[in-house]
């Protein structure tokens, strides 16, 4: 107890630093119009209608009205509406940095426990929070299982600790983040209870978790989310169509093919020749980083089976690689797992200089998937804290937020993707250029949706402004607002 207590100051001291690095990330990109209708414009709408006691009927998402939990079954937006009234249109990417705070906490909480060594367990809560999948993750919106993924060190320290009430509780806060995060539970609660057969209760509440999560699961995918869903009544987000054409045909070719199922998860499956080498790209990053000491700690191992599989498998070729919020599971259980390996090899100082040296590389390895990213998506203002570019929009923020004030609170509205999330705290509102009734429209004329072209773009406002429907309200530096006569 004496280490933990001395070392709960420098703790502090760390989390608050990154802290302001995430926030400068995060809510700089939401301040200067880098945040998108898919996700967090979504999102926020949806964190709208749950403020007001009803379900969210989402027009972002979708071209017809549809319960926004048949897209994903996630409940953290129900539970943090209340804090809309606080933060704003920021309330989420306040709460996603928040929970990457409290996981890295829970990471050194973790190692504490497990390792007995304060320095160690410091290192290792560094490494956590110097790993490149939590900026990129930070970089692109808001996502619950990023929120869902900082809650498993938590549930791994109360599980060891056998306070199975309070992990019951994160157990129960992380299968309802996300449907996916369920079908995780399932490997992590088999990989304690493979890993904990002598031990009587620890068994038996892991099978329970496994169990549990696996009914979840199966519930929610067959029969919830298909119910909740009035235009397609089914599952919308099965994308493995090179195992089959649902989850049960999928597991059949798990079965019966193991040998293919394992190459794909090493080759491009597309035809595609310029996705050839993302994901040999992807496991050489995962294993520089500290994936190899998944070799040595085969219970982590097992717990990430599902998240190389979802990556790994999907039809988008998108989802292989480095960027977004599909690295984040990856982050808190290499890290226990690095750091569990350094105690089991080396011991004192040297234990120390080892983790130093491996939140050195990491760091590094940040670095290098910051400018490999910037080079692939040429998207390099949202994650690059070190450029003068990252602190300037595209827009004259100004402007647009003088614009976004002459719309009436909750008038409905269709706006494009840049916009959406500022204006979504509204009854009804539509990505452009989607604009079925919308009473007004907030248009940037130097800017297009990827669904049109520019010129199609322009022909639109053109045909808006001389069609005698639309009142023009404001038209200053490419910003546009009309109104419907």
């Amino acid at each position: 107890m004496p280490a933990v207590f001395h070392r709960k100051p420098l703790a502090i001291v760390i989390i608050i630093i990154f802290g302001l690095i995430y926030a400068d990330i995060s809510l700089v990109n939401h301040c200067l119009f880098r945040t998108y209708g898919w996700d967090l414009g979504a999102y926020n709408n949806a964190t709208w209608d749950y403020s007001h006691f009803r379900w969210n009927a989402n027009n972002i998402l979708y071209d017809k009205l549809k319960n926004v939990l048949a897209d994903h079954f996630e409940i953290y937006p129900i539970i943090l509406s209340p804090f809309r009234f606080i933060f704003g249109t920021y309330v989420l990417l306040v709460v996603q940095i928040a929970s990457i705070l409290f996981g890295g906490y829970g990471v050194y909480r973790y190692l504490l426990l497990k390792t007995g060594n304060a320095n160690l367990s410091i290192l290792g809560m560094l490494y956590f929070f110097l790993s490149w999948g939590i900026y990129a993750a930070l970089s692109f919106d808001y996502h619950n299982n990023v929120v869902a993924a900082m809650l498993v060190p938590w549930f791994l320290f109360y599980f060891e600790k056998r306070k199975m009430g309070l992990a019951l509780f994160f157990f129960i806060l992380i299968i309802t983040g996300k449907e996916n995060m369920a079908l995780w539970a399932v490997f992590i609660g088999l990989a304690l209870a493979l890993f904990n057969l002598k031990d009587k209760q620890k068994r038996s509440y892991a099978i329970f978790f496994t169990i549990t999560a696996l009914f979840f699961f199966v519930a929610l995918v067959k029969w919830i989310m298909p119910g909740l869903d009035s235009e397609h009544h089914k599952y919308v987000h099965f994308y493995y169509n090179t195992l089959g054409t649902d989850f049960g045909i999928a597991l059949h070719t798990v079965i019966t093919r193991p040998v293919y199922t394992f190459k794909l998860l090493f080759i491009n499956n597309t035809g595609l020749s310029e996705y050839d080498r993302i994901k040999f790209h992807t496991h050489l990053i995962i294993l520089a980083g500290g994936g190899w000491a998944l070799f040595f700690r085969p219970k982590y191992l097992l717990m990430l089976i599902p998240i190389y599989c979802q990556k790994l498998f999907n039809d988008d070729p998108m989802r292989w690689g480095l960027g977004s919020h599909y690295m984040i599971e990856f982050v808190p259980i290499i890290s226990i797992a690095l750091f569990e390996v350094i105690h089991l090899f080396l011991k004192g100082k040297k234990a120390s200089l080892a983790g130093g040296a491996l939140c050195i590389i990491t760091t590094v390895l940040s670095l290098y998937c910051l400018y490999h990213v910037k080079k692939i998506n040429d998207q390099p203002v949202r994650e690059d804290i070190f450029s003068a570019h990252h602190y300037q929009s595209d827009y004259n923020t100004a402007k647009v937020y003088l614009a976004i004030n002459l719309i009436p609170a909750n008038a409905s509205l269709s706006t494009q993707s840049e916009f959406v999330p500022h204006v979504a705290f509204r009854d009804t509102i539509f990505m452009y250029p989607e604009i079925s009734g919308a009473r007004y429209l907030l248009l940037c004329r130097s800017s297009h949706d990827y669904r049109v072209s520019m010129a199609e773009h322009q022909a639109r406002i053109t045909e808006f402004l001389s069609s005698g429907e639309w009142q023009k309200i404001y038209d200053e530096d490419n910003i546009l607002v009309l109104k419907r006569k």
